[in-house]
């Protein structure tokens, strides 16, 4: 099932105010799959898998490993941004 286009720009907004929050980013395929995983949760119906992400943004590994990999990101990122996940985009503003 395709990603709404509002999805991206809430998975986008997550990543940029969690880069701002870093000294430096080791894995961005990682940080971006983390983003893109939270904002599916907090947006939409349906969450994408994560063996699904984890092709799509090539986090290496063993899959089980992938998987707990992207899912500790995800905390993190959560933790960095202090569960602050209300987001406005341009998408706020158009009609639906």
């Amino acid at each position: 099932r395709p990603l709404q286009p509002f999805v991206v720009g809430h998975a986008a907004a997550y990543l940029d105010r969690y880069v701002a929050t870093q000294a430096s980013l080791s894995n961005v395929n990682l940080t971006a799959a983390a983003c893109l995983l939270l904002a599916t949760k907090f947006c939409d119906v349906c969450c994408p898998q994560l063996d699904e992400l984890c092709e799509l943004f090539e986090v290496g590994g063993p899959k089980s490993c992938a998987k707990r990999t992207i899912l500790a990101a995800e905390r993190h990122i959560t933790d960095a941004l202090d569960w602050d996940m209300n987001v406005t985009t341009p998408h706020a503003l158009l009609p639906p």
